[in-house]
């Protein structure tokens, strides 16, 4: 069982190692293939979503819905670069301006005396300034984030390897000293078993 079991983890966890270093190595073509299948998914959902419709068979979403997701879908197959850059913008304008309203706070924090005030300043001038940063450059972000995600793939793919052949070692060594630990018997000349302790 675990022999069979163990092939389909080590082979999960190569995978893992494979999309890691892909992510790492080809950005842009990781950012276009995973928008071509979510777009693809999405454009073909819809369409099943309206040719159920039609057909008078059980449609999840309706004929509203399944068009909103076959145009949405289609935009993303032809337009994957313009959705990136346009969802970290609205990230990077949400940050920006949460923080900013957030300065409020701070100051209340201030005339309330409030010993670390300036330690709330502190991180809120920095998200403020990751915000701006994010607005200004919304494809660095989404490579950035591929790039974390993609060194994650690789130590989680590395770690299940190592795990794999560190129980795999256990269990060899627990059936030899199993092994180890079952009697010998041994045989009279007559093939009878020889008890050395009946005289």
């Amino acid at each position: 069982m675990f022999k069979k079991m163990g092939k389909v983890y080590l082979s999960v966890s190569l995978l893992y190692v494979i999309l890691g270093i892909f992510m790492l190595a080809a950005q842009d073509v990781f950012i276009d293939v995973a928008f071509y299948i979510l777009g693809g998914a999405l454009a073909l959902f819809g369409l099943v979503e309206i040719i159920s419709y039609f057909a008078k068979s059980d449609s999840f979403i309706g004929l509203t819905g399944g068009i909103i997701a076959l145009v949405l879908g289609l935009y993303m197959l032809f337009n994957n670069k313009n959705i990136t850059n346009f969802l970290f913008f609205i990230f990077g304008l949400i940050l920006l301006a949460d923080n900013a309203a957030g300065l409020k706070t701070v100051f209340e924090l201030r005339r309330a005396k409030v010993k670390l005030w300036w330690l709330s300043l502190l991180f809120t001038l920095l998200f403020m300034a990751a915000g701006i940063f994010i607005l200004f450059n919304p494809s660095w972000m989404a490579k950035a984030i591929i790039y974390v995600v993609g060194i994650m793939f690789i130590l989680n793919g590395i770690s299940n390897v190592w795990n794999y052949f560190m129980v795999k070692k256990s269990l060899r060594d627990l059936e030899n000293a199993a092994a180890d630990s079952m009697p010998v018997a041994t045989f009279n000349a007559d093939g009878s078993s020889y008890d050395p302790d009946r005289r």
